[in-house]
């Protein structure tokens, strides 16, 4: 009797798609940059994101720590990268849409957008 190539695997995987985000990026002494786990990793989203959330702190972080910076810097960082960390999930949460599957219903979906991606007023 032969043996089944699925018998002895020799490496296992499973994809799941967690879409979440970090509810605060300032916490008090504690700082979040590169909150990627949000993000769908095909796009290269998340080196992006992470990047300019490291760029953003970077120069806020070495005013404060110089005594350059005005009062409340560090503060204003949460609001400025939370805000695009949230654009980042909900577009990654559309690819996985665009992405799922092979049913009727995914491919309607793909229709529809590839429709409006060659429409010119849309392009424009």
């Amino acid at each position: 009797m032969a043996t089944s190539p699925w018998a002895d695997p020799v490496r296992l995987s499973r994809y799941q798609f967690s879409a979440r985000q970090a509810e605060r990026y300032h916490e008090g002494r504690i700082l979040l940059a590169g909150d990627a786990a949000h993000l769908l990793p095909s796009t290269g989203t998340a080196i992006n994101v992470g990047m300019s959330d490291s760029v953003n702190l970077a120069w806020k972080l070495a005013a404060a720590i110089q005594g350059r910076a005005p009062e409340g810097l560090l503060d204003t960082y949460h609001a400025e990268r939370h805000a695009a960390g949230a654009r980042a999930v909900l577009q990654s949460r559309a690819q996985v849409a665009l992405r799922r599957g092979h049913d009727e219903a995914a491919e309607a979906l793909r229709a529809v957008f590839q429709e409006l991606l060659d429409e010119e007023q849309t392009r424009n």
